[in-house]
């Protein structure tokens, strides 16, 4: 599943390259979209089982440096190769690296065989013949489910919004060129990213049996990134709203 998402994901980011109006780029960007999609679940089910339970909160954290790596390796590179090229080229190289990675990540990652799940370890309780027909219904009915979706839910559209706004904001706002922008949001993601994931991963670990603690984590993190970022966005300098970039990030 991850090998055939990161092979449509790799074809749309480079047919982003061809496109010739903003009707074709848009599903070009769904079909990306739909790609990234479907490596997520999987790869944090991977994580699963692989894992035992006192280990999987910082084994997510190392999977989650991705997203911050990418997001600061990529607008940069982009940037450099649209610099030195044009952003058509810049999408046509990274899709073209993506396909070719496909066969390498087929013939080297592998699902685990022979495993299972050691319930006394992951706190999950025996479940019902009836609930192991039924897990759909049974997932649909948790209210925890509903609420966690909805607030993933708004919490990635407030900071995809931002992830993509911010550069043109330092742009027009503070007058970097492109190469100075990606370098400077470059380093921010990236280190903040990194820094949050595994500081959150190591915290959920600790806390072992205490799991309702853990979702005051991201709780607490979003309402610290409020005046963070208010700050950011009435700094006078980009020098100013660095830091706090970097803790809204974080």
């Amino acid at each position: 599943m991850i090998t055939i998402s990161l092979g449509l994901w790799s074809l749309f980011t480079a047919a982003c390259g061809l496109v010739q109006n903003a009707t074709q780029l848009f599903l070009c960007r769904l079909g990306v979209g739909f790609g990234e999609a479907g490596g997520t679940a999987p790869s944090f089910s991977l994580v699963c089982a692989y894992y035992p339970a006192n280990q999987r909160a910082r084994a997510t954290a190392l999977l989650n440096f991705a997203a911050p790596l990418g997001v600061a390796l990529g607008p940069l590179a982009a940037a450099m190769v649209a610099d030195a090229l044009d952003w058509r080229a810049a999408f046509l190289i990274a899709g073209v690296l993506g396909c070719l990675f496909v066969p390498v990540f087929r013939w080297t990652v592998h699902d685990p065989a022979g495993l299972s799940v050691d319930r006394a370890h992951t706190g999950v309780s025996e479940i019902s013949a009836a609930d192991r027909r039924s897990p759909l219904k049974r997932l649909l009915s948790s209210s925890s489910f509903w609420l966690l979706t909805t607030a993933a839910a708004l919490s990635s559209m407030v900071l995809q919004g931002v992830l993509f706004w911010l550069p043109s904001f330092l742009e027009r706002t503070h007058g970097l060129v492109l190469k100075e922008r990606a370098i400077l949001f470059g380093v921010v993601t990236a280190s903040a990213g990194v820094a949050g994931n595994w500081a959150s991963g190591w915290i959920v670990d600790r806390l072992g049996p205490h799991r309702q603690i853990c979702a005051l984590l991201p709780a607490a993190a979003g309402l610290i990134a409020i005046p963070a970022y208010a700050l950011a966005l009435t700094a006078s300098t980009a020098a100013l709203a660095t830091p706090f970039l970097f803790v809204g990030w974080q």
